[in-house]
This record gives C-alpha cells, structure tokens and sequence, in this order.
C-alpha cells in the first residue's frame, strides 16, 4: 500500500471522528443537566370584612400557564362599617434549564373597631418545579426566608425533594420572627425527578373582640446547576482533532 494511500484513509478516520464529536456536541439530550417536566407558580389574596350591617370581599391572584418569565402582584382591600382587611401576595419567577430563581412575598392586615365586626385576610406566594436529572451533576441551592407577625402568622419555607427515592435533600422553613438565610449544596441522580418547592403564607383574622392583626412572609430562592462538563470535554475534542490534523498537514507541506 502506497503512503498517498495511507494518508488519504487517515484523513478520512480523522474526519469521521471529527463528525462524531460534532454530532454528541449538538445532540439535544446533552444540552444541559435537568430537564423540564412541570410548573406551578402563582399568587393568592384575599380580603373580607363584615359586620350586622354590611360586608365587602375582595379576591385577586394569578398563575402562570408555561414556563415562561412570570411575576404577578395582587392586592386586595374589603371594608365594612366595622372592619377592614388588606391582603396582598406577589412573585416574580424566572425558569431555565440550569438556574432556576423565585422571589415572593405576601402581607396581610386585619382591623375590627366593634365586636360585631369581623375580617379576614390570607395571602399565598407559590413556586414550584418538577425536573427530570439528564447528567449526574452538582447543584447550588441558595436564598432567605423572613416572616413577622402581629397577633397574626407568617410561614416561609424551601424544599427540594427526589421524587423518585422520597429523600429530602434541602429543607428549610420560617416561621413568626425567623430570618433565615441558608446554602446548600449536592449531586444530582442521573435519571431521577426532583421538585423544587417555595412558598410563603400569612393570615390575619380579627374575630369576634376589637384587634389590629397583622403578618408578612417572603422567599428568595436560587437554583443552579451547571451543563455537563462532558459538553466542555467534547469541544475539546474537537479543538484537538482539528489541531492534530493542522501538525499532519503541515508535516506533509515538510516531506
């Protein structure tokens, strides 16, 4: 066999390798660490106030449809002769393959000048994903939870959870008169679902004596997680085969 001949056939294999690598590099299953599977994000807020003689209500909220950037606030208002209630609940959420963020917050007001008055305020901030692992990677889970109260409660609280083995792998919670930061870090199970859940609730009621009640809660929350290094590996790949090819060419240019 001639060494022309030689050559050609090793300029095909390092092609053909060359378009493998391609190939893996752009397959979509690749792209990143967790695939999207389910949502559910939105606001809820209400307000009523009542009394022998009159009585208001008041209901806002909203949820989003896809996995779309969504934020929403609702406030609401209700008053009676005797009673007023305010009630407010908002998030603002952004959803991607490898960070996933969400902050809510609620507030929630209660007022009764008479016994015969009555109101009534809750409000609800919700955030929650459902993902599939596509690679074994690591993953960051950050934020803050804060809730206050006036006679009335406030809860936050964080969660991610295997869906598959039902281990709980981060879990954090507020309540009346916590703030509480937290960072937490681990592995991703190749091929196993998580969900990703944050909320935050507050509730007033002012019944049956005269009060002032009041609550708030908030959630901040990050997810990351990054692509597969295996991406990184294959683009090296590539930057090799091409470099190598470059030395055969212009060792050839020597002979």
């Amino acid at each position: 066999m001639t060494f022309s001949r030689i050559r050609a056939r090793t300029r095909t294999a390092d092609l053909a390798k060359l378009l493998q690598l391609i190939a893996l590099l752009l397959a979509p299953q690749s792209l990143h660490a967790v695939t999207l599977l389910e949502q559910d994000r939105g606001v809820f807020a209400k307000s009523h106030a009542a009394d022998a003689g009159s009585f208001d209500e008041m209901i806002a909220g909203g949820e989003a449809s896809d996995f779309s950037d969504f934020s929403n606030t609702s406030p609401t208002n209700a008053s009676s002769t005797l009673a007023t209630a305010n009630a407010s609940a908002e998030i603002d959420s952004s959803v991607a393959a490898s960070l996933l963020t969400a902050t809510g917050a609620v507030a929630v007001s209660a007022l009764t000048t008479d016994a015969d008055g009555r109101a009534e305020a809750p409000a609800d901030s919700f955030f929650e994903i459902v993902f599939e692992a596509t690679a074994s990677e690591a993953y960051s889970l950050w934020g803050l939870l804060d809730a206050h109260a006036v006679l009335g409660d406030g809860f936050a609280k964080v969660e991610l959870v295997n869906l598959d083995t039902g281990f709980v792998l981060v879990s954090e919670e507020a309540g009346v008169g916590d703030s509480v930061p937290y960072d937490a870090s681990g592995t991703l199970v190749l091929g196993d679902r998580y969900r990703f859940t944050a909320f935050a609730l507050a509730y007033a009621l002012a019944d049956p004596t005269p009060a002032n009640v009041g609550a708030d809660a908030s959630f901040e929350a990050t997810l990351y997680v990054p692509e597969p290094a295996a991406k990184l590996q294959l683009g090296a790949g590539i930057c090799t085969l091409a470099a190598l090819g470059g030395l055969r060419r212009r060792g050839r240019s020597r002979t």
